[in-house]
């Protein structure tokens, strides 16, 4: 196989996505692609540059909204799209978090959402803030989900004391919890909350 940093890159997004971040290394990758360590180091710097470009290819899935859409529209659809991809490539949550590369695929989603939040209304100082609620109700959204949690008690040390805590007990036979649904209506909430007036905004639909 011809490498170059792209099919380095994809390989490693491959062991992330089915063997967890924890195991990717450059000796991994070099094995699952048939190459000597070295010769990965044509194409990365190392390890964090390795992770970078993972969070970067990753980055790169999520959608851009049409600038011809109302503001509401592209913020409620980047959110909506980087929440989305995090579930599709859930070890890559924390390189996303923690990415700090300057590329054009990490950088969009939040100059677009800073855009919509400064076309709503928001002076630039109160759009940034802004962003980074939603940003961080997004990630922690996807994180608690990842978890398992909202799906009732999990086995383990002690017992559940019904009597004491049934609404948790009840979540045992509650329908499954529509993650969907709740992170929608969380992030329309939020929003309206930052923006005044934004349930009324011509960019509300």
């Amino acid at each position: 196989m011809a490498l170059s940093r792209l099919t380095v890159l994809e390989a490693a997004l491959a062991i992330a996505d089915h063997h967890g971040v924890q195991a990717l290394s450059m000796r991994r990758l070099a094995a699952d692609l048939g190459v000597t360590p070295m010769a990965l180091y044509n194409h990365v710097a190392g390890r964090e540059d390795l992770l970078d470009g993972v969070a970067d290819l990753v980055a790169g899935e999520i959608a851009h909204p049409s600038a011809r859409w109302g503001w509401r529209r592209r913020l409620v659809t980047v959110l909506g799209d980087t929440r989305a991809v995090c579930l599709r490539h859930p070890s890559a949550l924390p390189l996303l978090q923690g990415a700090r590369a300057m590329t054009p695929a990490l950088l969009a989603p939040v100059e677009i959402g800073l855009e919509a939040l400064e076309n709503a209304g928001l002076r630039p100082a109160a759009a940034r803030a802004g962003w980074a609620a939603l940003v961080s109700l997004t990630f922690g959204h996807v994180a608690y989900q990842l978890a398992g949690h909202m799906q009732g008690p999990a086995s383990g040390r002690g017992g559940l004391d019904p009597a004491a805590f049934p609404r948790i007990a009840a979540m045992q036979t509650a329908p499954a919890f529509d993650w969907d649904r709740a992170f929608g209506r969380a992030l329309h909430a939020l929003v309206d909350g930052l923006v005044p007036r934004a349930g009324h905004a011509p960019g509300r639909s």
